[in-house]
């Protein structure tokens, strides 16, 4: 009842789209993840975001910038602002370029229109959008929530991530004259967003009364396994592995072999709260 995960390095050709809550998305290589934002690194250097600014982040294959020519553009934003840039690449939903403060995308939907700079030029010196990006960086861990409560056959779980790949479980389950107690500890590689190929170990104790003999056991379990975000509150796990397990019959009876053991369940994590 135990798992350890393990993190694997994303590819160096690999690009990250930070989208923030006000609607403006970050593109750059994510650095690192920390307790209060994520670092991005792009051509303008490092940035560093504050996590309660943070919607998700995603993983993109590295962009093929198109050629700065044909001068600088102007878009025009629905809440009435505007920036100044040379755009860099479209796609469906969004749109990437260059500011004097470095490379940054927009979703589209909060767009009013495009213009050439010449078609404004006679217009008063606008005002940037006032949407300062800090450079920071921080993983995909301390953006998960980390408090959860899982169901497996046929017991309940209580689980805890920690800011890093760790994550530390207390498992118990029950059947007819026997009772299970256990502890298991998780490595996790994200292989994705919302999902992360895991490692662990566990041990449990066990009390038992079957015909007519009562006795005790304790097991130790390594297991390899997947986790999957169906939401940001729900997943689904499983994993297998080898186990040990041991039973003791007092005052002197004595049982032990190798098994392997399947687990599978669903989690529900706990909305962290908002900072004030």
């Amino acid at each position: 009842m135990i798992i350890l995960g393990m993190v694997l390095s994303a590819c160096a050709a690999s690009a990250h789209q930070v989208y923030l809550t006000d609607g403006t998305v970050a593109t750059g290589t994510v650095k690192s993840y920390g307790a209060d934002g994520v670092t991005v690194e792009n051509t303008a250097g490092e940035i560093v975001i504050p996590r309660e600014k943070i919607e998700r982040i995603e993983y993109i294959d590295k962009i093929e910038y198109a050629s700065d020519a044909g001068g600088k553009d102007v878009i025009y934003f629905l809440n009435g602002s505007l920036v100044r840039c040379t755009i860099l690449k479209f796609d469906t939903d969004t749109i990437w370029v260059r500011t004097v403060a470095g490379e940054t995308s927009f979703r589209k939907d909060i767009i009013a229109r495009i213009a050439k700079e010449e078609e404004t030029a006679a217009q008063p010196a606008p005002v940037e959008p006032a949407k300062e990006i800090i450079p920071e960086t921080s993983p995909i861990y301390p953006m998960l929530d980390r408090w959860g409560i899982g169901l497996f056959y046929p017991g309940i779980t209580f689980k805890y991530w920690t800011e890093s790949p760790w994550a530390i479980e207390i498992r118990g389950a029950a059947g007819p004259g026997i009772g299970v107690a256990g502890f298991r500890f998780y490595y996790n590689l994200p292989l994705h967003q919302a999902f992360f190929l895991l490692f662990g170990g566990e041990v449990d104790v066990s009390f038992f009364s079957v015909d007519d003999i009562d006795g005790w056991g304790l097991a130790f379990e390594g297991f390899a396994g997947v986790e999957y975000r169906l939401t940001k509150s729900i997943s689904f796990t499983a994993d297998i592995g080898p186990a040990w397990v041991m039973a003791f019959d007092p005052p002197g009876g004595y049982a032990g072999g190798l098994d392997f053991i399947l687990n599978v369940g669903f989690n529900y994590y706990f909305p962290k709260g908002k900072k004030k």
